[in-house]
C-alpha cells in the first residue's frame, strides 16, 4: 500500500457536523408575523373607526345642509311675503296720501271760497205784481250766494236770501233793477230760501236768473 501524501488534508469523519439554529429563526419569524398581524389589525381598526367617524361627519353635514336649505327656503318665502306686504302697504300709503292731499286741496279751496255750485242756471221765471219766486237750497260750508238777474221786465226787481242758524234768523234783501247781481253771505244751513221778486203795484215781472253758491 502507498502512503498518503504529506500535503493531503485528512478529514476526520468521526467529528460531528455543526447544526444551524432553525428553531430560533422560526420563532423570530413567527414573532415578527404576529407583530405585523397585530399592527395590521390595529390599522384596520383605526381605519374602520376613522371611516365610521368620517361617515357620521358626512351624514351630519348632509343633515345640516338639509336644515340650512329648509331654513333658506322658509326665509326666502317669508321675504317674498314681506315684499308683497310692503308693496301692498306702499300702495295703501300712496292711496291715502293721494286721498289726504285731495282733502287738503279741497279744504284749502273751501277756506279760500274757490269752490262753487250752480243752483240755478239762466232760468226764466215770472210772478204777479208785488210777488216773488222762491227756491229752497242748502249749504254745507260758510260762503256766499250770488244772484245774477240777467234781465228783468221791471226796474223794481230785488233779490232776497233767508235762513236760520242756531235759532238766529237771517233775512237780507238787495235791489238789482232791470239787471244786476247781488251777493249774500251764508252760514252752513240745511234750509236756505232764495227769492227773486218785484215791487210793482200793478204789473207783474219776468226775470232770467242765475244763482251760484261759492264756498
Amino acid at each position: 500500500m502507498s502512503e498518503p501524501k504529506a500535503d493531503e488534508t485528512k478529514v476526520d469523519e468521526t467529528k460531528p457536523r455543526e447544526t444551524k439554529p432553525k428553531k430560533m429563526v422560526s420563532r423570530n419569524v413567527a414573532l415578527a408575523l404576529g407583530i405585523i398581524c397585530i399592527v395590521l389589525i390595529a390599522l384596520i381598526a383605526i381605519f374602520t373607526v376613522t371611516g365610521i367617524s368620517a361617515q357620521n361627519s358626512y351624514n351630519n353635514l348632509q343633515n345640516q345642509n338639509k336644515q340650512l336649505q329648509t331654513w333658506l327656503t322658509e326665509n326666502v318665502s317669508q321675504n317674498e311675503n314681506l315684499q308683497n306686504q310692503n308693496s301692498q302697504l306702499q300702495t295703501w300709503l300712496n292711496g291715502n296720501i293721494t286721498s289726504l292731499q285731495s282733502q287738503i286741496n279741497n279744504l284749502t279751496s273751501i277756506v279760500n271760497l274757490v269752490n262753487s255750485t250752480v243752483w240755478l242756471n239762466d232760468q226764466t221765471t215770472s210772478q204777479p205784481h208785488g210777488s216773488t219766486t222762491a227756491w229752497l237750497e242748502s249749504a254745507n260750508y260758510a260762503g256766499y250766494v250770488s244772484i245774477f238777474v240777467l234781465s228783468s221786465t221791471t226796474n223794481n226787481t230785488y233779490a232776497r236770501v233767508l235762513y236760520s242758524v242756531d235759532g238766529v234768523n237771517y233775512d237780507n234783501t238787495l235791489s238789482v233793477g232791470a239787471s244786476g247781481i247781488a251777493y249774500f253771505p251764508v252760514l252752513p244751513s240745511s234750509s236756505i230760501t232764495v227769492e227773486v221778486g218785484n215791487n210793482n203795484a200793478v204789473l207783474g215781472a219776468t226775470e232770467t236768473i242765475t244763482i251760484t253758491y261759492y264756498y
